[in-house]
């Protein structure tokens, strides 16, 4: 019967990890921030949680880009995809979500996300899968829609090669609903940290609105500003260069958002779920006032339950820090 149990468990976790995945996969609808935007005062992010047997770990980076993406071809075209917007806008975001445990080790998920810094704008998505069978989905944002890749391995040699080897390919294509023509823009869930990190920290929050694209559908995100939360924290601390380390250990009072979410899905599709670094319902972001790093990401998964994520180790953005 233990036996049983414990696997129960590790499926649990896989369970997880397969909605991380889902996550990463995947304002009043314009986004209304009317504070100046800031770049973010970090450039690395760990976020670290448990759950049963499983330790599970976040980390998100952040870096410039030169936004063009050769690594994939795009089915019938082959050209790079361009960036709108001066080059100095364009950024690039790599996640990657993993679970270790029995059963577990070396499950995980890669996703990069390269966008506009001041729009919010994403260009492209590419998310990579090494469970239950290899593939890669790559998403390119246009104006009425956004196309979608899927590819993977057509047999077992090509199973051994890189990914940009693969020749089975699937396109797909997501129309926008007119429902949401009033959204500014489209945006990835994965950048509502990088959004929340760039408000202005001495300015309470109206009520405000996004739009942003899941697997397949649109969902609009009302981001609420709560009364304020003291979390009991405990992480690492790197300057950019990684020249100077410091352990963080204290009580800190965080501003604490909320996320009500409205899918938008076409008259013969079923709503597809929310998904947000795996979590559901009752999403909740914590960001320091100050330093303006989010240190945890609490909500529900239809299948676990409650987690919550703790941030555990960040890397300065020193340039951000001199620019105040």
């Amino acid at each position: 019967m233990a036996f049983f149990s414990q696997l129960k468990k590790v499926i649990t976790l896989l369970a997880l990890l397969i909605c991380l995945s889902q996550s990463l996969d995947a304002q009043e609808p314009a986004l209304y921030v009317t504070q100046p935007r800031r770049v973010t005062a970090w450039t690395d992010l760990l976020f670290e949680g448990s759950k049963f047997l499983a330790k599970i770990k976040l980390r998100m980076q952040l870096d410039s880009t030169n936004c063009k993406s050769e690594d994939f071809p795009r089915g019938g075209r082959t050209e790079s995809f361009i960036c709108s917007g001066a080059a100095d806008d364009n950024m690039l975001m790599s996640i990657s979500s993993s679970a270790e445990g029995p059963g577990l080790s070396g499950n995980k998920y890669e996703e990069d996300i390269v966008f506009n810094n001041k729009t919010f704008q994403p260009y492209s998505r590419t998310l990579k899968n090494n469970i239950n069978g290899k593939w890669v989905k790559i998403y390119y944002w246009e104006e009425t829609g956004v196309h979608r890749q899927k590819i993977f391995p057509a047999n077992s040699q090509q199973n051994q090669q890189p990914p940009g080897t693969w020749t089975n390919r699937k396109l797909s294509f997501y129309r926008f609903p007119k429902e949401i023509d009033e959204c500014s823009t489209i945006s990835d869930p994965l950048l509502l940290l990088y959004i929340l990190s760039t408000l202005d920290s001495y300015v309470q929050q109206k009520p405000f609105k996004i739009c942003v694209f899941g697997k397949g559908q649109v969902h609009q995100l009302t981001i609420r500003q709560e009364q304020p939360s003291v979390l009991e924290v405990s992480y690492t601390q790197y300057s950019h260069s990684y020249a100077q380390k410091s352990e963080v250990k204290e009580q800190k009072t965080t501003f604490v958002f909320s996320i009500d979410v409205k899918t938008f899905a076409q008259d013969d599709e079923k709503k597809e779920q929310f998904s947000f670094f795996g979590l559901n319902d009752d999403i909740r972001i914590y960001i320091d006032p100050k330093k303006r790093f989010p240190l945890r990401i609490s909500g529900k998964n239809d299948i676990i339950g409650e987690l919550t994520l703790n941030l555990t180790e960040v890397t300065e953005n020193t340039s951000a820090l001199e620019a105040r």
